[in-house]
């Protein structure tokens, strides 16, 4: 199942590879448990897919790796941009479910870990409650690294590889940063920008750049262009492909990211919330918008909000958007 947020989306692009995965959780984990851990063997767990009546308790990620002393764990990686009180039934049931995989296939039973990112809203209680029969309540202990509890200065302070240090420091500012705070955070960060830039390997580069940038195109109200010109300013290396690279954010944040999820939306019933992020953008690019336009946009045809999208990239006035 894919990722149903911006928020889920980029924690999975990041930490889907087991080289910032490793990192992030030797960040997180006690000590002993890191020194008990093999990391140089951990990798994409084959028991990540799961059966169908599972799907919603699913973990984001899960890894398998061995045991320094034998045998081998099972990590499983969360990620919650808000309050979820079915935190530990979620975690609970897929680690059983992945133990009992294992037991069909005849396995030595794996060691479980879990581990959860935290950001967002404040969380709710996930205690087994009060009363005599909390202490006899199934639960599995919950590893959290919680955003809202730190800053800038200790994330980086981590000494994480350039990308996971630049998705957390995304998840936890974000939601709360305006446009121009955005901007201010990317001249701040331009050296973590240069150095994904340069680093070889699939989890750095232009894929990792563009995942960053729409992120940021779908959760703040930066302007796409402002952006696209930060990304110009501040990448360290200019090369003929570093145009299309803006470009690039812009078509797949606004273009793909906003057409799809629209297109999505009025499949499901659900348009309103899609039509307001192509709202946004227009606002953003045109200042208030006449009164007329939102009704327009709420009832075009599918095709015709496509059209509209793709106008948008280029168009100098709001009129070359609707009258093209």
């Amino acid at each position: 199942m894919a990722p149903d947020s911006p928020h889920d989306r980029l924690f999975h692009r990041t930490f889907r590879h087991p080289r910032l995965a490793a990192a992030w959780m030797q960040s997180v984990l006690p000590a002993v448990l890191v020194a008990s851990i093999d990391w140089t063997t951990l990798q994409v767990a084959r028991e990540r897919g799961e059966a169908l009546r599972l799907r919603s308790y699913r973990a984001d990620l899960v890894f398998t790796a061995n045991l320094v002393d034998g045998g081998r764990v099972l990590l499983l990686l969360e990620h919650k941009s808000g309050p979820d009180g079915r935190l530990q039934l979620q975690v609970l049931r897929y680690a059983v479910h992945l133990l009992w995989q294992a037991e069909r296939r005849g396995e030595v039973q794996p060691s479980v870990l879990s581990v959860v990112l935290r950001h967002g809203a404040p969380a709710a209680s996930a205690d087994a409650g009060d009363g005599p029969f909390a202490p006899f309540q199934p639960q599995l202990t919950v590893l959290v690294d919680d955003l809202n509890r730190t800053d800038e200065t200790a994330l980086r302070s981590r000494g994480l590889p350039a990308a996971a240090t630049l998705t957390l420091l995304a998840l936890a500012n974000a939601q709360r940063f305006d446009g121009q705070e955005m901007l201010r955070a990317l001249d701040r960060w331009q050296d973590l920008l240069q150095t994904i830039e340069r680093e070889p390997g699939p989890d750095s580069g232009e894929d990792a750049l563009d995942d960053f940038g729409w992120y940021l195109l779908m959760t703040t109200d930066i302007d796409p262009e402002d952006l696209q010109m930060a990304f110009q300013k501040h990448l360290s290396q200019p090369h003929p492909t570093l145009r299309s690279t803006g470009q690039r954010l812009i078509e797949q944040g606004v273009s793909q990211g906003l057409s799809q999820g629209l297109s999505q939306g009025l499949a499901e019933g659900e348009s309103r919330g899609q039509v307001k992020l192509l709202l946004r953008q227009l606002a953003h690019r045109f200042g208030p918008l006449p009164p007329e336009v939102e009704p327009r946009l709420r009832t075009a045809p599918q095709p015709e909000l496509d059209r509209i999208a793709d106008r948008l990239l280029d168009a100098r006035t709001l009129a070359d958007v609707f009258d093209a």
